[in-house]
């Protein structure tokens, strides 16, 4: 899916603003730190790297166009417009648009649980700021361990350094140096760590309601059932996979609490509550898919054979905490 360029005169869904035809404005110029696969015939299909230009925006998603050269030696361009989730575009040049640098990375126990990953070889490394004392640090894989160096900044914070006598005007300039030379590190730099959280939108899509249409879920496969509710794996608008909670014989005033608590829950490690089906019987609420289903069920099947990774056991602690 994905928007071709529009030609009405008008503002409708799928042109928030009116824009005159103009070349990327700098200011307002993105790229794609991941995949997006496009959810409803609004949206635009993302892969990592593209450039698009922000024409418009809501609370979670922005408009943009996307304009790549034709094909076949054809001159001029094609034009694409459509939404995105927001945290899945970052201005071109800044640093949070760079491979190596893990903006949800606070502490240097996340940032070892990113680099100890099997994914991950000698030499991986990344760059992530400190929330305690707000320093950027470089940490990098050895082996079974992660080091991690403080990047220094000078006095007027234009200048990047791990030794004094070596300094650099940006940090990527600091990575392209320590790419080619150990400088004193315990290795030289060569992947940037493999990033395997990616973002997740915080609705279903720019115009999702809060309430949705039944007929825009699909159920695909049960996964659970307790006393009061089953739980399904399904689809949303054929596109979107989604968990879906179904309660049986329950009034509103018995799920209210719970709707109302996971509407102001938003947080990369909790589960997110999508939409809901309040207005017809079976009521039921849409989530996001736990695509690996139920920790606690994984552990105990591995409890015997004990063939987990420290690695891997140490990601999940992390996580929950």
């Amino acid at each position: 899916m994905g928007n071709s360029a529009c030609t009405c005169k008008r503002c409708c869904p799928c042109c928030p603003l009116k824009n005159e035809e103009r070349p990327l404005s700098r200011k307002r110029v993105y790229k794609s730190i991941c995949d997006y696969p496009s959810r409803t015939i609004w949206d635009l299909n993302l892969k990592k790297g593209d450039i698009l230009e922000v024409t418009g925006e809501n609370e979670h998603w922005l408009y943009v166009r996307r304009r790549t050269a034709k094909g076949n030696g054809s001159k001029g361009f094609v034009e694409e417009k459509g939404y995105v989730p927001k945290d899945f575009i970052k201005p071109l040049e800044s640093i949070e648009a760079e491979p190596w640098y893990f903006e949800s990375v606070k502490t240097r126990i996340e940032a070892k649980r990113c680099l100890l990953r099997p994914e991950n070889k000698e030499g991986a490394f990344l760059i992530w700021k400190c929330e305690e004392n707000n320093q950027y640090y470089l940490s990098v894989r050895n082996g079974l361990h992660a080091r991690h160096y403080r990047v220094k900044q000078g006095e007027n914070e234009k200048h990047f350094f791990l030794v004094h006598h070596t300094t650099f005007q940006s940090l990527r300039e600091l990575i392209e140096f320590y790419s080619k030379n150990e400088g004193g590190l315990c290795a030289k730099l060569h992947e940037p760590c493999v990033k395997l959280d990616q973002p997740a939108p915080l609705t279903l899509s720019f115009e999702t309601k809060w309430e949705v249409d039944r007929s825009s879920l699909t159920k695909i496969k049960k996964l659970g059932s307790g006393e009061f509710a089953e739980v399904w794996q399904g689809l949303w608008n054929n596109t979107t996979e989604v968990a879906i909670k179904e309660f049986r014989d329950v009034n509103y005033s018995n799920i209210k609490t719970e709707i109302d608590i996971m509407k102001e829950l938003h947080h990369e490690r909790l589960l997110k509550l999508y939409a809901v089906c309040i207005n017809s019987q079976p009521m039921c609420l849409v989530t996001e898919l736990m695509k690996n289903g139920s920790l606690k069920k994984f552990l105990i099947s591995h409890k015997e054979k004990q063939d987990l990774e420290f690695s891997l056991m140490m990601d999940f602690a992390v996580q929950v905490t």
